[in-house]
């Protein structure tokens, strides 16, 4: 699930800031070049004005000329910092997404269960009650504009006939040295769908007698999904541990 904290902030501004970083570049390639434009021809003037008369004014001259030189640095700085607005409300939907999913597959496992939940394409939640061998299942799809419409199910241990962690490889495009700016665009674009393409169909994959579903897949991140194969083959073999309260897994 995912923590309110300043990592996750950052990675989620830095996912959002790469979706729309070619219409920013219509208003950053401008602010870059009038910073480096003021920055040097300030500083020069102050440093000419000012020769052979305070070298203290011929340092702040060259201070200027750097600090217009690093607009590239300022400006990509600035826009990283105003893309955390979005995504502190993208990741204050998907926390709910997930607490909702969590709450309503912890209902239907009953206490003292293991459980995580995912906010994504294929996501929604798992609950496992090692005492009852229950294993709840709610599946949705998150939205941006909100709501949750949830798919329940409840099955037993010998409903899975299978489980795996599953992760779905990118081919990711570099660019050379001389690539033009379209190019580049291009490259971004498409390096953000494989990722999405990607995240899609990556994570915990069960297979059941279900008629209806006879394959589920939950978006967890792929090292996330792991640990439960753990779980799930200590159930089958009746010696998962009973926590003393219901706990999210993998512990964080």
């Amino acid at each position: 699930m995912i923590t309110d904290n300043k990592k996750t902030i950052e990675e989620a501004a830095l996912a959002v800031g790469a979706r729309y970083f070619s219409l920013a570049l219509l208003l950053m390639v401008p602010l870059i070049m009038a910073g480096c434009t003021s920055g040097l021809v300030g500083g020069v003037f102050v440093i000419w004005q000012f020769a052979h008369k305070s070298i203290l004014m011929q340092i702040m001259g060259g201070l200027i000329v750097l600090i217009g030189l690093a607009s590239p640095v300022w400006v990509n700085r600035a826009y990283e910092k105003l893309m955390e607005f979005p995504a502190r409300k993208i990741l204050k939907g998907m926390m709910s997404f997930e607490r909702a999913a969590a709450e309503r597959a912890l209902k239907l496992a009953g206490e003292s269960c293991y459980y995580n939940a995912a906010a994504a394409k294929f996501g929604g939640a798992i609950a496992i009650n090692p005492a009852s061998s229950r294993i709840a299942v709610v599946l949705g799809s998150y939205q941006k504009g909100g709501g949750h419409n949830f798919t329940d199910l409840v099955l037993s241990l010998s409903e899975i006939v299978g489980c795996s962690a599953v992760k779905e490889g990118a081919v990711w495009r570099e660019d050379g040295a001389r690539a033009s700016s379209m190019q580049m665009l291009r490259t971004m674009n498409h390096n953000i769908k494989e990722a999405a393409n990607q995240s899609a169909n990556t994570g915990l994959l069960l297979k059941t007698t279900n008629i209806k579903h006879p394959e589920i897949l939950i978006n967890f991140g792929f090292e996330e999904a792991k640990p439960w194969l753990l779980v799930l083959e200590k159930m089958r073999k009746n010696t998962l541990e009973i926590p003393e309260r219901s706990t999210i897994y993998p512990f964080v």
